[in-house]
């Protein structure tokens, strides 16, 4: 597995259980996650999203800097996905990742791809 951070779970639990969830789940050659939150900071709906998390993390005692962990994009390649259209896929994941969707997570980018689709996609791109 390749991710390009390695978050701490105590300084970004929400990355963090991401990440721990989607490893377990599908094993997968490559995941990066990209914590997107920082870019969306002071929007209305992140905003929404900050007071949201905040309840949630008041009610189960979570660390506060939750609150701080809304957007993310992640990239994952997985033989899992072989055979399941694109729609399976992400509904897969959401589902795995729905405690984090209910709660701190207000924006969730899913590019989700089988090991083929990634070569292919590597070809055209000239190798990159």
């Amino acid at each position: 597995m390749k991710s390009t951070n390695q978050p701490s779970s105590e300084t970004r639990p929400v990355e963090s259980a991401i990440g721990q969830k989607l490893t377990a789940a599908y094993h997968p050659l490559r995941l990066v996650i990209d914590n997107q939150s920082h870019n969306h900071a002071g929007h209305v709906g992140a905003e929404e999203a900050i007071k949201h998390a905040a309840m949630v993390a008041e009610r189960t005692a979570n660390s506060v800097s939750r609150i701080r962990e809304t957007h993310f994009a992640v990239t994952m390649v997985a033989e899992a996905f072989i055979g399941q259209s694109m729609l399976a896929r992400q509904r897969a994941v959401m589902e795995i990742l729905k405690v984090e969707l209910a709660g701190p997570v207000h924006a969730l980018s899913l590019d989700l791809k089988t090991p083929q689709e990634q070569e292919a996609q590597s070809a055209s791109n000239g190798g990159h």
